[in-house]
C-alpha cells in the first residue's frame, strides 16, 4: 500500500543530522587552533599550561571538570528526558530521537568546552601552543563517541 506523502513517517532517519552536528562539533577545535595561531603567531609545536600561572591552572583545572561532566551530565540528561519519554503515549519516535539528539549534543558541547578553555587561555595572552593540547583532548573525547544509531539509542534502551 503506498504511503501518504503528508503523512509523518513515524521511523525518522535522524542519524545523518547528528553526523553533521558532531562533525561540526569535531572541526571547532581545529578552527580554535587555526584562530588561535593567527592571533599569536609561533611554531607549531605544543606546550602544556604554565601551572605557575593561577589564571591557567584555574582553566586547567576548569577543563578537567568539563570533561568529567561531558561523562556524567549526558547520562543525568538521559534519565531526566526517558522519564518524560515513558509518560507520552503513545510512544512518539520523533520525541525520542530529538531526546537522542539532545544528550548527544550535551555532550559535545561539553567536550568541546575543553578547546575553548584552551582558546580562552591563548587570548588571555598565553602562546598559541598551549591551545594544542586542549584541542587534542577535545577532539579524542569526541572522536570516542561518533554518533551511531546504537549509541544514539543505548541511553533509551530498558
Amino acid at each position: 500500500m503506498p504511503q501518504d506523502p503528508q503523512a509523518p513517517d513515524s521511523t525518522p532517519p535522524r542519524l545523518p543530522i547528528s553526523l553533521i552536528i558532531w562533525g561540526a562539533l569535531m572541526v571547532a577545535p581545529i578552527m580554535y587552533c587555526v584562530v588561535a595561531y593567527s592571533i599569536r603567531p609561533g611554531d607549531l609545536a605544543v606546550s602544556l599550561p604554565d601551572f605557575s600561572d593561577t589564571f591557567q591552572l584555574a582553566l586547567s583545572i576548569a577543563a578537567l571538570a568539563v570533561i568529567v561532566a561531558g561523562f556524567i551530565v549526558p547520562g543525568l540528561a538521559a534519565a531526566g528526558l526517558k522519564r518524560m519519554l515513558s509518560q507520552s503515549s503513545p510512544p512518539d519516535p520523533m520525541r525520542r530521537m530529538a531526546a537522542e539528539q539532545q544528550v548527544m549534543i550535551i555532550r559535545g558541547a561539553l567536550f568541546e568546552a575543553v578547546a575553548v578553555l584552551g582558546f580562552v587561555m591563548v587570548t588571555m595572552g598565553a602562546p598559541a601552543s598551549r591551545m594544542i593540547p586542549f584541542a587534542v583532548v577535545a577532539f579524542t573525547l569526541m572522536a570516542l563517541f561518533i554518533p551511531t544509531r546504537e549509541r544514539l539509542a543505548a541511553p533509551f534502551e530498558d
